[in-house]
């Protein structure tokens, strides 16, 4: 719906406002706008799902950019007052986990923003207090850890069985944080 939302405010694609807004000022290095595109299930949604094909280092150019409040080579690209609303809990941990039938005493426990996940409590690491991560389709993460000023941008390379929805192959959720857990442990 978002999207849907976006594209009648701005009169231009998803694509476009995604090309003028972040791949021209970030300078993505992989993006092609012909690579795009959007679908619709009907059984599902009205709404189109916007799948976005970028590379892993241009995610990292996101992760940086909210890691550096919207600031990119001295430029304000994205108004603070903005990136601080989208990285703050908008869906409380408790409403997350009723939803997802997971339990308080959890290990892995997240608040949900604008499009972004907040660090809660990640097996109690310390080291991820303030920590968000997108996570998208397929295995792809970026994870912002102002704590210690780093960005990490995970992307799974999918095989043609699961490109093709014959079979479903990815780093799962789990697997990425068990990765955080041993990097930060």
């Amino acid at each position: 719906m978002a999207g849907h939302i976006l594209e009648l405010k701005s009169g231009n694609s998803v694509y476009e406002e995604l090309e003028q807004q972040l791949a021209i000022p970030l300078g993505f290095e992989d993006w092609n706008i012909k690579n795009q595109r959007r679908t619709v299930n009907e059984k599902k949604s009205q709404y189109s799902a916007y799948h976005i094909y970028i590379s892993t280092r241009d995610m990292a150019k996101i992760g940086q950019l909210m890691l550096n409040e919207g600031q990119w080579k001295g430029k304000q690209i994205i108004s603070k007052d903005w990136i601080q609303k989208i990285r703050s809990t908008y869906t409380p941990v408790e409403v997350v986990n009723e939803r997802s039938g997971k339990e308080a005493d959890n290990p892995i426990q997240f608040s949900y923003s604008y499009m972004w996940w907040v660090y809660e409590n990640l097996f109690g690491l310390e080291d991820l207090e303030g920590a968000y991560e997108a996570s998208g389709y397929g295995g792809q993460f970026i994870t912002i850890i102002p704590k210690h000023n780093i960005v990490i941008a995970h992307k799974t390379k999918l095989d043609l069985l699961t490109l093709a929805g014959i079979r479903y192959k990815d780093t799962p959720s789990w697997k990425y944080w068990d990765m955080m857990k041993f990097i930060f442990e």
